[in-house]
């Protein structure tokens, strides 16, 4: 199979989901975790591109890598900027569901 390129979401996909928007609570998603290490072994390349402070303008950045950091999660490339919104619509989509049945063994 030809390498691929994954842009995961961080909050709710790869951490919990915390209230308030306090990213410092967050905790990883080791399932997840482990999914997206597996994905980088086999030469994928991995971006993680996240919304935290879009909307409050807080800086999350130290804070997210520190986390990306303890969990053991290799990727390539952290983003940030993405628009904040209730719905994503997009043309590449694949759910977590799918990319555990398409990529997870």
């Amino acid at each position: 199979m030809d390498n691929k390129t994954f842009c995961f979401d961080i909050d709710g996909i790869i951490m919990s989901l915390v209230p308030g928007n306090d990213y410092s609570l967050a905790r990883p998603l080791p399932e997840t975790v482990s999914l997206i290490n597996r994905l980088y072994d086999r030469g994928h390349r991995i971006i993680l591109f996240t919304a935290r402070g879009y909307v409050t303008g807080i800086d999350w950045a130290e804070t997210t890598r520190q986390q990306l950091e303890s969990c053991g999660l290799r990727y390539h490339q952290l983003m940030f900027g993405k628009p904040a919104a209730d719905y994503y619509i997009d043309d590449r989509m694949i759910s977590l569901e799918q990319l555990k049945d398409q990529f997870g063994q």
